[in-house]
């Protein structure tokens, strides 16, 4: 009969990070929020502005199953030049926002301000060609651990110099990793490297995820999902869009086929 509305007004830099501000108390605060009570939707006509609802707090108005009913939200106004190709989001939640990273505390708390805390998972990446290589690029700014692999050495260079490690073959990737990603020309390339010898079937652990980001075959998919789940491990097909410079800026589509348990495992990743 009831929900709480938070709207999070939010920038993101252009690798996807979150820029946060200093608030009041907290110094993980984004650039604007608003929340409402939705049974305390009514709106005082007189009072209220285009850009500023005011509502009236004097009737209680519970929501009924299956009718829809409009919310004017106010997100409290600030003032901010985003930089060149960063972006603005809308997120709208049912609970408060929570920022990911460390708690802020002060001298006088008792416990510090909840923040969303991110587990950092071994990962692993296979063709780090035009697409492959920035969006390895992203899962290891993001501060997950990344071990690379491809068939030119000279390719993993810049991703091995930022920290992430190699492996000889996709069998050794998917031994050092719990997710698996493939970043591949077709559905030929994807097949070898998914179950060809020394593939990622051969070491991919109990409970692992193989995700492939290449545009492969519906076909093939479904047939490697059975494979993989045989072997007590997980597959999805996740191609992408949005071309090299998505990739490069962090705005590609995914369209992910897969179990829904799995795809809110990894999507965090």
């Amino acid at each position: 009969s009831d929900a709480d509305i938070f709207v999070v007004l939010r920038v993101f830099d252009t690798v996807g990070k979150e820029v946060v501000f200093q608030g009041a108390l907290d110094p993980h605060t984004p650039v604007g929020q608003g929340w409402l009570r939705a049974s305390h939707r009514k709106l005082d006509p007189k009072r209220s502005l285009p850009y500023r609802p005011y509502h009236t707090h004097d009737e209680k108005q519970p929501l009924k199953p299956g009718q829809m009913v409009e919310l004017d939200i106010e997100i409290w106004p600030t003032c901010i030049v985003v930089p060149k190709g960063y972006r603005i989001a809308l997120t709208i939640r049912g609970k408060d926002y929570e920022c990911e990273g460390e708690p802020a505390t002060l001298s006088n708390m008792k416990n510090p301000m909840c923040l969303i805390r991110r587990r950092q998972m071994k990962t692993g990446f296979i063709g780090l060609g035009t697409m492959g290589g920035w969006m390895a690029t992203s899962i290891l700014k993001a501060g997950h651990t990344l071990t690379v692999h491809d068939l030119r050495l000279e390719v993993a260079k810049p991703l091995l110099n930022s920290g992430a490690s190699w492996a000889d073959t996709p069998r050794a990737v998917a031994e050092a990793s719990e997710i698996v990603f493939t970043s591949l020309p077709g559905p030929k390339e994807v097949e070898t490297v998914a179950i060809g010898k020394n593939g990622i079937i051969e070491g991919i652990r109990p409970g692992g995820v193989f995700i492939d980001l290449s545009t492969s075959s519906p076909t093939l998919a479904r047939h490697l999902y059975r494979l993989f789940k045989n072997k007590g491990a997980h597959m999805m097909d996740a191609p992408v869009s949005g071309g090299p410079t998505g990739a490069r800026t962090g705005r590609l589509a995914v369209m992910v086929g897969g179990d829904e348990e799995i795809y809110q495992q990894c999507k965090p990743v």
